[in-house]
């Protein structure tokens, strides 16, 4: 058997160390076996994050773009520039720092008709990002999928560190950044991808670092003008972006499901005092 091909597919924006410090743990991965080539998609970074990658790693593919591409559009552009013949694409977060067997990690679990979604932590260990459920009463209400010893079936995923297969890409191609700018582009592919008939699987174990985002504030805001306001923000829940996510998934009750996140701006969220 040949050497796996697998291309990274990285965007990035002004995050000059974190991204020098993800790709570190990238080539610090314990797999012989694998032909890793990597995409990176800058988006108009001031920091000299592209000069910095060229000069430390030369083989990395830079793709410079503006700075009005976020992460489901960097994705897609990266994606773009993938080989054909890649075996899988691998996302990764840019603010990701890799165990050294992470990479063998996923390649253990992984198939040409699976994705395989990572667990993270937080530096202190808590669980971040990964696998998701969901329930057919509320297909848009995810909970996320515990640390197991073993790969456990999901529903969709956080897009930090996901290992796609070929057979995936070649059925529904990559991330929609056309209709999911930043946020949602990742579940929306994860539902996608099992609507179409393929697994998605939570691997074992953690097998990286990465911090949470700080929490939505919207609904703590004073009034509702600036909840909306906040709410229509790209990295937020613009409403174009959610009818595209409750038309694709839920079928004749989007309306519903479009709605229900919006009323609830009707009604302030007191911020938690610290």
């Amino acid at each position: 058997m040949g050497l796996i091909r697998i291309d990274v597919l990285i965007t990035s924006h002004n995050r000059r160390e974190k991204t020098l410090a993800c790709l570190e743990s990238l080539a610090g991965q314990r797999s012989g076996d694998a032909d890793v080539r990597v995409v990176l998609v800058d988006a108009g970074s001031t920091d000299g994050t592209p000069v910095r990658v060229a000069e430390r790693y030369p083989d990395v593919v830079v793709v410079r773009a503006g700075t009005d591409v976020y992460w489901g559009g960097g994705m897609q552009i990266a994606g773009s520039h993938a080989r054909d013949t890649a075996d899988f694409h691998l996302w990764l977060n840019d603010d990701v720092l890799l165990e050294p067997h992470a990479l063998s990690e996923l390649l253990s679990v992984a198939r040409p008709d699976r994705i395989v979604a990572g667990k993270l932590s937080d530096a202190t260990g808590v669980p971040t990002y990964g696998g998701f459920t969901s329930t057919r009463l509320a297909p848009l209400s995810f909970r996320p999928i515990p640390v197991s010893a073993r790969p456990e079936p999901a529903r969709t995923m956080n897009g930090n560190v996901v290992l796609v297969g070929r057979a995936v890409l070649d059925a529904i191609g990559g991330v929609r950044g056309d209709l999911f700018p930043h946020a949602f582009g990742d579940v929306d592919y994860g539902l996608t991808a099992t609507r179409s008939g393929f697994e998605v699987v939570q691997a074992p174990g953690i097998i990286g670092t990465c911090s949470r985002n700080p929490p939505a504030t919207r609904r703590s805001l004073p009034s509702f003008r600036a909840r909306w306001r906040a709410t229509r923000s790209i990295k937020e829940l613009p409403p174009q972006m959610w009818w595209h996510a409750c038309r694709r998934h839920t079928g004749v009750l989007a309306p519903f499901f479009f709605v229900v996140p919006y009323a609830k701006l009707l009604r302030r969220v007191p911020e938690a005092s610290s």
